[in-house]
């Protein structure tokens, strides 16, 4: 029993530190504008001929949305529900592995694939959320749960890009702001 136990411990702090490395929000990201952003802004392009891709992107969430002009709904949390799109063999995963962002806090999502015999081209991703809030007393100050859609791109290039280009060029700039 004891032998039992101790094992089932070792393989519980085993899997708590797998999920909990998945990755880091960047502690220099900043919103600079529309409350609840991606960082960075432009992310890295998937070279077909490299093996492994990996995107870090921080999540940062608002303590509160404009709902009306002046008028300011307290946010409580940002889920990431889905993320669709993504070339073949690529994947997402969240820290916290539940997907959910606190109100004013960061979290961050990794995107990992392999780009080789990935087609090039443009590919067209969506983060599906819900950002959960709670509306000011004078508007009932009930909380509410609005999905919305968060587009974004990943653009895979050619291995011609790779020799005249760095690993850590950026795609085209692209809308990140979550304009609620």
């Amino acid at each position: 029993m004891k032998k039992l136990f101790t094992t089932l411990m070792g393989l519980t702090a085993t899997a708590t530190l797998a999920v909990a490395q998945v990755c880091t929000p960047n502690p220099n990201a900043i919103d600079i504008g529309d409350p609840g952003e991606i960082w960075p802004p432009e992310f890295d392009v998937a070279y077909t001929c490299t093996s492994s891709f990996s995107q870090t992107v921080t999540a940062i969430v608002p303590p509160s949305l404009q709902i009306l002009p002046g008028v300011f709904a307290t946010v409580v949390d940002y889920t990431i529900n889905t993320v669709t799109g993504l070339p073949p063999g690529f994947s997402f995963a969240c820290n916290p592995g539940s997907c959910v962002y606190p109100a004013s806090t960061s979290g961050c999502v990794v995107l990992t694939g392999n780009p080789s015999g990935v087609a090039p081209g443009t590919y067209n991703i969506i983060g599906d959320l819900t950002v959960t809030a709670i509306l000011p007393p004078f508007l009932g100050g009930t909380t509410i749960m609005v999905d919305t859609l968060y587009p974004f791109e990943l653009l895979v290039s050619g291995c011609k890009n790779c020799a005249s280009s760095p690993l850590s060029a950026q795609a085209p700039a692209n809308p990140r702001s979550l304009n609620l």
